[in-house]
């Protein structure tokens, strides 16, 4: 409601969201409808001489939509206007997923449940043709059912509500859209992808993340002229000069180190590995791996210490040590 002294003449900028359709905004002013020409993401003008106690009303309707998620993947979040969905999917097991205010306690240590197990919407290519499915939950406001399009079958009785009301349970927030006909073969590639991780966890020995502050506390963080970034959505070290870490061997002999690095740079670059003062050999990264991530091995040097001194130097000729996303030293097959 307007609260003028005088009449007048401006115009009034309403907000259409984005979530809302360009045909689905409707204005009101004073109980009259109000032709608006505005599309979503955009304002409605609405341009008069408004008198004292003129009342606008605005309606703004939510409808079910699946929004994927930037990096180009097929996953997506199920929006009810501007609210996102999420769906609980049980709550047993839960030691370890609960933060309190210990030190690092916001990190759910507990156990992992396998993707190739996880619940999948799974219908129709358009995703607009697949939130069409989803459907309210009569008589319980903001909750809905997607029974026509959750896969596996034990999960169709899952209920969607807003993410906000889900806690102390499991819950589903992104989900793989997938048609019927690639259902089985999604999987069946998840279920190899999980096996290869989990064995690989079982192999490893000790961990480093470079760029991100607590691993690399853990690990005596050293180097000079170093620096850090974030792409591909993980944390990487780089340096002008050499970084390096402790590593922790716990007692096992025949190790090897894994380095990964993004295969596609805009030139080939080099670094010496030093282990406990030796140098044990030069990798190259030639930056013609293609846009995925790639993993270095280095064989580790016997040695009667379990702490390894790990550097990363730049060799004569580079220009630097390229960014390394991921130091990892694992068990040899």
């Amino acid at each position: 409601m307007l609260s003028l002294d005088q009449p007048r003449t401006f115009a009034l900028h309403v907000r259409h969201p984005g979530w809302v359709g360009d045909d689905a905004l409707t204005v009101t002013v004073n109980g009259e409808a109000v032709a608006t020409n505005s599309t979503a993401s955009s304002y409605a003008v609405l341009q008069r001489e408004w008198q004292d106690g003129d009342r606008v009303e605005v309606t703004v309707p939510m409808s079910t939509t699946l929004e994927r998620l930037p990096d180009g993947s097929d996953y997506a979040a199920v929006m009810h206007g501007p609210i996102m969905l999420a769906a609980k999917t049980g709550t047993e097991d839960l030691d370890g997923l609960i933060a309190d205010d210990a030190r690092m306690a916001h990190v759910a240590p507990g156990p992992f449940r396998s993707l190739d197990a996880a619940p999948m919407l799974v219908g129709d290519a358009d995703a607009a043709a697949m939130a069409a499915h989803i459907e309210p939950v009569e008589g319980e406001p903001m909750r809905f059912t997607a029974a026509d399009l959750i896969r596996p079958n034990k999960f169709d009785t899952l209920e969607l509500e807003p993410f906000f009301r889900v806690h102390d349970a499991r819950y589903m927030m992104y989900w793989r859209l997938v048609t019927p006909e690639g259902y089985d073969q999604v999987v069946a590639d998840l279920r190899a992808s999980e096996e290869a991780r989990l064995a690989l966890e079982t192999r490893t020995v000790d961990l480093v993340t470079p760029g991100e502050q607590q691993p690399e506390v853990e690990h005596d963080y050293d180097g000079n002229d170093s620096y850090t970034g974030y792409e591909f959505g993980r944390a990487w070290r780089a340096a002008n000069d050499w970084f390096g870490y402790t590593l922790n061997a716990r007692g096992e002999s025949n190790l090897v180190l894994q380095l990964t690095h993004w295969g596609n740079a805009w030139r080939a670059e080099s670094f010496d590995v030093e282990i406990n003062g030796e140098v044990v050999t030069t990798v190259e990264v030639s930056g013609r791996d293609g846009e995925h991530f790639i993993t270095k091995t280095v064989d580790v040097p016997t040695t009667e210490t379990s702490e390894l001194a790990v550097r990363f130097i730049k060799a004569e000729g580079s220009a630097r040590v390229p960014p390394l996303y991921e130091v990892r030293l694992v068990k040899a097959e």
